[in-house]
C-alpha cells in the first residue's frame, strides 16, 4: 500500500553502526550471550533483494542521495536516504514507503525536505543502477539505560556492471536511547568475535562497482560548532567528526593510495590534538590511555607516510637538482622495499583488533565518561563552548611560545617539537574557528601555516637523511655515496629553511591572538 501525505515529511534520522566480520566471527556471534533469545523466541530471517535507481548521469548520488526499492516476499518498500555526517555510527536521513510495484513512485519524494534538490523529470530518467541480494537475520536487543538496538546480520552480495562484491556485515541500528550503550555493545561483541568498522554502505560499494572507480579519499570535514552548545557536546562533535575522517579513508588507504594513508595519519594527529586541547577538562586516566594508543598507531602510520614521501617526492626532487643523480638510483630499490614493508605494517595495524577497539572505546568514552568531577572539568564541560574556547587555545599557544624562544639556537629535535606543538594549535583553531569572527582569525591562521611550512621543510630534510641512512644499516655500505649525495642536496633545503625561520617566527609571534 502506497503511503502519501499532504504535508512535508520531517527528516527521520537513522543512526547505524556497521561492522564487518569473518565466517568464524559469524559462528561466534551466534554463540554470544547477547544473541541468546528467551525460550520460544527466534530471530527473524528474510531474503532482501534491493534495486537501486539513478539517472544515467548519477544525478541522485551527485546530490548525496540514494533511492532503492527492496523486495521481500510480495511486498515492495521504497527508501530514500541522504548521506549524513561521517562518524563511527553514521547518521543519515531516511524515508520509507510501502508501494505497489518494483519501480519507484517518484511522486512520494515531493513531500520530503529534499524535494527541491531532485532533478527535473526524475521519473522519466530513472534507471536501475545495481542490485543487492542478502539474507538477513535480525534480533531486537534491550540494552542499559532504556536503549534499544536492532542487530541485523547480512550475508550476500552487491552486483553492478557485471561485477560483484561479497557482503558479510553486522548492522547495529539505534532504535531508541543513547549511543554510549551502542558502543559498549559493539565492544562486547568485538571482544568475542573480532570486528572491523565499515564506513562504506552497500550503496557506496554498488556505485564503486558501477562506475569502476577507486575508493575515494576524504579530507577532514569542516566542523561548525554553535557558541551556545555545551563544551562536552562540542567535544563529542569534534571527536565524532575526526573519527569519521579516520574511518572514511581506511578503504582507500588499504588499497595502497598514498593520500588515503596521509589522511588517516592526519586524523590520528587531529585526535591527539583534540585530547590535548581539552586536556584540562578531561578525566586523566582514560585520556592518558587513549593518548598512548594514538601515539603508538601514529608511529606505524607515520612510517608508511614517511616512506611514501621519500620514494615518490624526495628522491625525484633531489634527482632533478643534482648532476650526479645516477647515484640516487642505488637508493630506489631498497627504499621501495622499505615502503612495501611499511605499507604491510600499516595494513596489519588497520586490520588489528586493537585499532577497532581504540575507535569504539574512544567514541564510547566521549559519550559516557570523559569528565573529571573532582576537578573543574565537570563544571566547565557543562558551560557553553564559546565561554571556554579562548582559555583552551591559550594553553596551546603558550606552549608554542615556550618552544619557540631562542629559535635560532634550537637543534633539529627541538624544532620538530615546536612544529608538533604548532600543528596542535592549528588543529585546535580549526576545531573552534566557527566561534570567532573571520577577519582576525584568517590572518593568524595564515601566519601559523607559513611558520608550519618552514618548519615542515626543515623537518623533511632530517626525515630524508634518516630514511636514507637506515637503508645502509648492516652490510649495505655501497649505498654510502648515494646517501652522501642526498644529504648534500637536502642540506641546501635545510639552510634555506633556517634562513626563513627567524622572520617567520617573529611575524607569527607578533600576530595578536584573535581569540583575545
Amino acid at each position: 500500500m502506497t503511503h502519501k501525505t499532504n504535508r512535508q515529511i520531517e527528516q527521520p534520522i537513522e543512526t547505524e553502526l556497521k561492522l564487518t566480520l569473518t565466517a568464524e566471527g559469524v559462528r561466534r556471534l551466534f554463540a554470544h550471550e547477547r544473541f541468546r533469545l528467551p525460550a520460544g523466541e527466534r530471530p527473524k530471517k528474510r531474503r532482501l533483494i534491493a534495486t537501486y535507481f539513478d539517472t544515467p548521469d548519477q544525478a541522485l548520488v551527485g546530490q548525496r542521495m540514494t533511492l532503492r526499492v527492496r523486495r521481500h516476499g510480495d511486498r515492495f518498500i521504497q527508501t530514500l536516504e541522504t548521506t549524513g555526517v561521517l562518524g563511527v555510527a553514521a547518521s543519515r536521513g531516511e524515508w520509507e514507503w510501502e508501494i505497489n510495484a518494483e519501480t519507484p513512485d517518484v511522486s512520494l519524494l515531493a513531500d520530503t525536505p529534499v524535494a527541491g534538490q531532485l532533478p527535473d523529470r526524475l521519473a522519466a530518467k530513472l534507471r536501475p543502477a545495481f542490485v543487492t541480494d542478502v539474507n538477513r537475520i535480525t534480533w531486537n536487543l534491550q540494552l542499559d539505560r532504556g536503549t534499544t538496538v536492532e542487530a541485523a546480520l547480512d550475508a550476500g552480495k552487491v552486483t553492478a556492471a557485471g561485477g560483484e562484491e561479497p557482503v558479510r556485515e553486522l548492522e547495529l541500528e539505534l532504535r531508541h536511547g543513547m549511543r554510549g550503550p551502542l558502543y559498549r555493545l559493539a565492544l562486547d561483541l568485538h571482544a568475542g568475535a573480532p570486528l572491523a568498522i565499515a564506513v562504506e554502505t552497500k550503496a557506496e560499494r554498488g556505485y564503486r562497482l558501477l562506475l569502476r572507480t577507486a575508493p575515494s579519499v576524504e579530507k577532514a570535514p569542516e566542523i561548525r560548532l554553535a557558541p551556545d552548545v555545551s563544551t562536552i557536546e562540542g567535544l563529542r562533535q569534534i571527536i565524532e567528526s575526526v573519527l569519521g575522517h579516520l574511518l572514511a579513508n581506511r578503504t582507500a588507504a588499504l588499497s595502497g593510495a598514498k593520500e588515503g594513508i596521509h589522511q588517516m595519519r592526519v586524523a590520528i594527529r587531529r585526535l591527539r590534538a583534540t585530547l590535548v586541547l581539552f586536556k584540562p577538562l578531561l578525566e586523566p586516566h582514560g585520556r592518558t590511555q587513549f593518548e598512548d594508543e594514538l601515539r603508538r598507531i601514529g608511529r606505524v602510520f607515520g612510517k608508511a607516510r614517511d616512506w611514501d614521501v621519500f620514494c615518490t617526492e624526495i628522491l625525484a626532487s633531489v634527482a632533478k637538482r643534482s648532476a650526479a643523480a645516477g647515484w640516487l638510483d642505488l637508493l630506489k630499490k631498497p627504499a621501495d622495499l622499505r615502503r612495501v614493508a611499511a605499507h604491510a605494517e600499516f595494513a596489519k595495524e588497520c586490520h588489528a583488533p586493537a585499532f577497532t577497539a581504540m575507535v569504539l572505546g574512544l567514541a564510547g568514552w566521549i559519550e559516557d565518561g570523559p569528565v573529571a568531577p573532582e576537578l573543574v572539568g565537570e563544571r566547565r564541560l557543562r558551560q557553553p563552548i564559546g565561554a571556554v574556547a579562548s582559555d583552551l587555545l591559550d594553553v596551546l599557544a603558550n606552549k608554542v611560545d615556550r618552544r619557540g624562544r631562542h629559535i635560532g639556537r634550537r637543534p633539529d629535535a627541538e624544532l620538530h617539537a615546536l612544529r608538533k606543538s604548532l600543528k596542535k594549535l592549528r588543529y585546535g583553531i580549526e576545531f573552534l574557528e566557527s566561534l570567532f569572527p573571520d577577519s582576525k582569525r584568517k590572518h593568524y591562521q595564515r601566519q601559523c601555516k607559513t611558520l608550519q611550512k618552514v618548519l615542515g621543510s626543515i623537518n623533511d630534510t632530517a626525515m630524508a637523511v634518516q630514511c636514507a641512512e637506515s637503508l645502509a644499516e648492516g652490510t649495505h655500505v655501497q649505498l654510502a655515496p648515494a646517501i652522501a649525495l642526498l644529504s648534500q642536496c637536502v642540506e641546501h633545503q635545510k639552510r634555506a629553511g633556517l634562513h626563513e625561520l627567524s622572520d617567520a617566527w617573529e611575524t607569527f609571534r607578533e600576530t595578536p591572538r584573535f581569540w583575545r
